[in-house]
Formats: structure tokens, C-alpha cells, sequence
């Protein structure tokens, strides 16, 4: 940091720090229990409930796209939240899919996830089942594809947490398993 505080701001900024309460975290990723790869979503089952148990955080969730051609809906609930999301000159339409996890360690306890929808975007298919795979015979393609909707994705969440009404005291932490 003291390549570009003062010392004197330095002090400052962890005076602040040291008073925030943080009340929501959303790890927003990628992959997810049902769309996996490399071993991102094995991380996230773990770590999330030390997150919210441990720090005593009130609220830690998940927010992972929907793959409609790697996964099903079977195990997922419509929250009946849909919003519009601006994206280049359009509004596409998404709406939340929600899957309440009950973990027991480090102790019982539950978390949300949630799984955006848009028609036209998280189209990977393939025969891995790997949510960074949209073409596997053309890497320009599959590059293109994973851009767009990284970019749409990031677009998508701020609405996303609006629809499900967390608006303040947010963190977020934003992983991939792949560089796009």
C-alpha cells in the first residue's frame, strides 16, 4: 500500500477496516456442485460454511450461473425473482434458481445458492461436462464464448442481489477456476 498512501492514509484506511461489519458475502464463481471442472467447486462446498460459521457472518451465498446443457433444474427451486439485465443494446432476462445447501461442518447449518438464468448465455456443452467448454473444436470460439458471458455474468449479479433484496454491506468475491 505504500507504493500509493502516505503513511499517515495508510493509518487511516485500517482505522476504517478495522470498524466494518460485514453483513453479506457472495462468492459469485463459476463452477458450482452441479457444473464442476477442475476443483474450484470442491473449494467452495468447503469453505463457504467456515466463512459464514466461524466469522459469524449472517449471510454467505453462493451466486453461480444455471448451465442449461449441463445441468437440470431436478435439485433446484424457482425463487420467482426475474429482472432485466442491460447487456450491449438489449435486456436480457434472467430470473434466480435457488438450491439450499445443509452442511454439518463446522457445524449444522445452511447456506443459499443461486443459479442464474439467462436465455443465450451459460450454453456450454460438451462431453466433459465443463462449464468452461462452449466449443470444444474451435478455442477462438470457446475464448469468445467464455469473454461474453464472464462479462454478462458480471453484468447480471448486481441485479441479481437486488431482485433478492441485499443492497448494503456487501462483499463480494468474484473466482474463476479458468483465465477467460
Amino acid at each position: 500500500m505504500s507504493t500509493f498512501f502516505s503513511a499517515g492514509e495508510i493509518a487511516a484506511i485500517a482505522g476504517r477496516l478495522r470498524n466494518i461489519e460485514i453483513q453479506n458475502v457472495v462468492f459469485c464463481s463459476f463452477e458450482n456442485r452441479f457444473a464442476k471442472s477442475g476443483g474450484l467447486a470442491s473449494v467452495i462446498t468447503n469453505i463457504l460454511p467456515y466463512l459464514k460459521e466461524v466469522n459469524g457472518i449472517p449471510s454467505v451465498i453462493l451466486m453461480t450461473p444455471f448451465y442449461p446443457r449441463i445441468m437440470s433444474t431436478g435439485r433446484l427451486k424457482s425463487t420467482g425473482k426475474s429482472f432485466g439485465v442491460p447487456f450491449f443494446d438489449k435486456i436480457v432476462k434472467a430470473e434466480l434458481l435457488e438450491y439450499t445447501w445443509h452442511y454439518n461442518k463446522p457445524r449444522n447449518g445452511t447456506l443459499k445458492e443461486y443459479y442464474l438464468k439467462a436465455e443465450g448465455f451459460f450454453g456450454a456443452a460438451n462431453k466433459l461436462n465443463d462449464p468452461y467448454i462452449y466449443s470444444e473444436s474451435d478455442p477462438a470460439a470457446n475464448k469468445h464464448s467464455m469473454d461474453e458471458n464472464a462479462v454478462f455474468f458480471c453484468r447480471a449479479v448486481p441485479y441479481a442481489l437486488k431482485a433478492l433484496g441485499i443492497r448494503e454491506n456487501i462483499t463480494c468475491t468474484c473466482t474463476s477456476g479458468r483465465q477467460p
